[in-house]
């Protein structure tokens, strides 16, 4: 079981998240060539013993309440009409879970409250489940009602609505969720993160929980090894500013938690859309991240840092030699120059993040409306030029990236020999994983899995 804080993230990503990408994965066939060994890392830290141990007791509680539900046979022994998680009657065998708000916050009555749990189950949760009824999905359908109506409460306060305006209110948005299959991040306004909380709004990418579990990984795996040293490591270090690039940063979640979870982090964030420079750079202030740390700049990939000239085109050669000789299908396209990085900003970074576009078109087309009528599809597949040429984007971080990043003798001592280069990936995991290898600019090159053990970041030591 999860805490609730990540049950929360799961089930509002969860008909965008691991299930849909893990269906796609597995449907398609693009032909990529699985040439390294994947590892499964895990994340736990010491640092978050107490939280978990904390909501185990939940959890325990939960497994045993749903299990109640079940007759003898394995089967749902309530109708998802009667089943109501925030009520005493008729569901009292289940208690009152992960509930954060009393009586004032149930807009809706007992009928409606049945009605929509219904409906969302049907529309979103009905083929998740291991079997007919499964209480786990239809506690989740239920969870949605309780957090729609938790977020009315704060909006009638701050708007001063009345009691039968925030019911409409309550009522529109369960529609939207059902009927036009509305992200519940986007109804709701904000999403959990890594301890932080996110504004979304369309069509930015909700936060994933596979993004947070690797951004976790970072932290507390690499990252935060400073907190573990000796006082004089501590010492050395602590007063000295890590510098962090996120490449398409979207809301900015992964930059946003990276500050908050890291004190001496400075964050420089880029990507190509202006509402997701506001939104980023509105989720550090919300998350109490001061603009000294944390700077969001509109740009297309390494614009921002890189110039246009002839020289460039001696690198667009040299990384189509390394595509020709990959044991990939793919295109040379010198069309899209990769520029220099101007010599002021070579070697100004400890760490790059990236979560770019990396959707295949050929699943794009099979996700549902959740994803494909919200959100970006420049931010998943990428623009009319490159999204049938992904692998620019990984050429791009894989040769800047590089150049960007600190040498070896200026990063801090515990951090040498940490990856200093996290990519979020798909079906091109390998092909990522070749091009940086075949490069020459890095090291120590590994695949991770996620939660559902699907290959999903690429972390790399920059070798200079």
């Amino acid at each position: 079981m999860i805490s609730a804080t990540r049950e929360r993230a799961h089930v509002r990503s969860s008909t965008s998240a691991a299930a849909i990408f893990a269906t796609a994965r597995h449907k398609s066939d693009i032909g990529y060539a699985k040439t390294h060994h994947v590892q499964y890392v895990p994340t736990r830290a010491d640092a978050l013993e107490e939280e978990e141990c904390a909501s185990g007791e939940a959890d325990s509680k939960f497994s045993a309440a749903a299990e109640a539900m079940l007759d003898g046979n394995g089967e749902a022994e309530m109708e998802p009409s009667l089943v109501d998680f925030t009520k005493d009657v008729p569901a009292e065998k289940l208690e009152r879970l992960y509930r954060g708000a009393g009586k004032a916050t149930q807009f809706l009555s007992l009928p409606e409250r049945q009605m929509f749990t219904k409906m969302i189950y049907e529309t979103f949760y009905k083929d998740e489940g291991t079997k007919p009824m499964d209480p786990a999905m239809l506690y989740q359908a239920s969870l949605e009602i309780q957090w729609v109506e938790q977020w009315m409460t704060n909006v009638a306060k701050e708007k001063q609505l009345s009691i039968d305006d925030a019911r409409r209110e309550v009522k529109k948005a369960l529609l939207e969720r059902v009927d036009l299959h509305k992200p519940l991040s986007y109804i709701c306004g904000s999403q959990p993160f890594f301890g932080c909380n996110i504004h979304c709004e369309a069509p930015l990418l909700c936060p994933r929980p596979e993004t947070e579990m690797w951004t976790h990984w970072l932290v507390y795996n690499h990252l935060n090894r400073v907190r573990g040293s000796s006082e004089q490591k501590i010492e050395e270090t602590s007063a000295q500013q890590l510098n962090i690039l996120d490449v398409c940063c979207g809301t900015g979640c992964i930059g946003v938690a990276l500050a908050k979870h890291v004190p001496n982090a400075v964050v420089t964030a880029l990507d190509i859309l202006p509402q997701a420079v506001a939104a980023s750079q509105l989720n550090a202030q919300r998350n109490g991240i001061p603009e000294s740390r944390y700077k969001a700049i509109e740009s297309d990939m390494f614009d921002y840092f890189t110039e246009q000239n002839a020289s460039s085109l001696s690198a667009v050669a040299q990384i189509n030699r390394q595509v020709e000789n990959s044991p990939h299908n793919l295109q040379a396209a010198p069309e899209r120059l990769l520029g220099t990085i101007r010599p002021e900003f070579v070697g100004i970074f400890d760490v790059i993040v990236s979560n770019p576009p990396y959707v295949l078109p050929e699943q794009y087309i099979d996700l549902p409306r959740t994803i494909t009528h919200w959100e970006s599809k420049t931010a998943l597949v990428g623009d009319d030029y490159r999204e049938s040429r992904q692998y620019l984007y990984f050429k791009e971080l894989c040769v800047h990236g590089a150049k960007l990043l600190k040498p070896r003798h200026m990063r801090p001592a515990v951090l040498r020999e940490t990856p200093n280069m996290v990519i979020e990936v798909g079906l091109q995991a390998h092909m990522v994983a070749d091009l940086m290898e075949k490069s020459g600019l890095w090291k120590d090159v590994c695949i991770h899995l996620d939660y559902g053990q699907q290959e999903r970041w690429v972390s790399a030591v920059a070798s200079h």
